[in-house]
């Protein structure tokens, strides 16, 4: 604001105040751009951002609508967000999906994960859609996204990843970014302590119970495209404008990465059939997660049903050995651990360790103790939090052999 307003000054009492004075108040507002007041924002509604939060809810819905592995709760499972488009090594650089890293942005793993990150986007996007106008909003959130997509891939070791963290991570960079601007005026200090909440708490492991794995790589990568906007917006951006330049440039990158995503959705839709096939010949993933006793007693059906499974493999495994038929318990791993493809691209990796402890184990009850010594020393220095990793470690100790 101007330090001295009309009703600062004496002519307003009818006083006179000298053609010296008002010369001088002139040249003083004119060579002092950067004392300026800056325009009152053309930006007094949100719709980008409640629009953004609005389309994230209906792609759930959709997700729910079309999932191949329903979970109780609302949940999407692993090979949900396989098939619908979640982002992941080995489809992206084996299968060349690289459309994925254009769809996982907008898709999410339960309704806590998609409340989380609306609450987040509502928290900063607003802020910045009335700081930089619509088309700088669409940019950071798209590239935000991409930065994400990539980081995930980078970084992270999960068969797919979904979620738009990274967005949300450069949105609060950039916000932390401004809040160093003059057009955050008195709310810089208020701005910077929200965002730096924000980005510290991202990185925080999930005190939910039975939350996903968070993935520090899409928050990694967003984080890190948004230190990029965020010092090019700085330098950009005179102190006397109201918006940054560069609006088209911004406009323009918003609308590529748009006409790409509805380009990879296209891509989606046309593989899907595909994963609806290959979920056919798995164990539907709701029937042990909600009675894991009951599907242990299954598992004979299950090996017979679905013989490519290696979660029945797991579960018929695991039977056996608590049987003390350490022979068949080992067949059984050995033939779980056989099924590559089905055990890394339709399960998280813990899938693999259960049946790599569960041979350990047979092993050494089936007195192959030569064999089965590297992964004794290997699960007795383990520190998975895994329920069926700690209690093979627990026998492991009963036993003695772990010291």
């Amino acid at each position: 604001m101007p330090t001295r307003t009309t009703f600062g000054t004496r002519a307003a009492f009818g006083g006179r105040a000298s053609v010296a004075d008002s010369a001088r108040a002139a040249s003083i507002q004119q060579l002092s751009p950067a004392v300026a007041p800056v325009a009152a924002e053309t930006v007094t509604w949100p719709f980008l951002t409640v629009g953004l939060a609005a389309f994230l809810v209906a792609v759930f819905v959709l997700e729910l609508r079309w999932r191949v592995d329903p979970l109780p709760n609302f949940g999407v499972s692993l090979r949900d967000s396989v098939a619908l488009g979640g982002v992941g090594p080995y489809y992206v650089f084996h299968e060349h999906e690289w459309w994925r890293i254009f769809t996982a942005p907008f898709l999410h793993g339960s309704v806590s994960h998609l409340l989380g990150n609306i609450v987040a986007l509502i928290f900063a996007g607003v802020t910045l859609e009335r700081m930089l106008g619509r088309a700088w909003l669409a940019a950071l959130f798209m590239l935000g996204a991409l930065g994400g997509s990539i980081g995930s891939l980078i970084y992270s070791n999960a068969v797919a990843g979904v979620g738009a963290s990274g967005a949300l991570m450069c949105l609060v960079t950039v916000l932390f970014a401004l809040s160093h601007h003059y057009a955050a005026g008195d709310r810089a200090p208020k701005l910077r302590r929200r965002a730096l909440f924000v980005v510290v708490s991202a990185f925080l492991p999930s005190a939910a119970p039975g939350a996903p794995q968070i993935d520090y790589g899409a928050h990694f990568g967003g984080f890190a495209v948004g230190i990029v906007c965020g010092f090019i917006l700085l330098i950009l951006w005179p102190d006397d404008s109201p918006r940054p330049p560069l609006r088209g440039a911004a406009l323009g990158i918003a609308l590529l990465c748009i006409v790409a995503t509805c380009f990879a959705a296209f891509e989606v839709s046309t593989r899907y059939p595909i994963y609806v096939a290959k979920n056919a010949a798995l164990i539907p993933s709701a029937l042990e997660a909600t009675d894991p006793a009951g599907a242990a007693k299954r598992s004979g059906e299950f090996v017979a049903r679905y013989p490519h499974d290696p979660l029945g493999r797991l579960l018929q495994g695991t039977t056996l050995f608590n049987d003390r038929d350490y022979g068949d318990a080992e067949d059984e791993a050995r033939t779980g651990l056989a099924e590559k493809e089905n055990l890394d691209l339709q399960y998280a990796p813990v899938v693999r360790e259960r049946l790599e402890l569960l041979l350990t184990m047979s092993l050494w009850g089936a007195g192959k103790h030569d064999e089965a010594k590297a992964g004794v020393a290997r699960f007795c220095a383990s520190t998975s939090s895994d329920e069926f990793i700690r209690n093979g470690r627990g026998l492991l100790y009963e036993n003695g052999l772990c010291r």
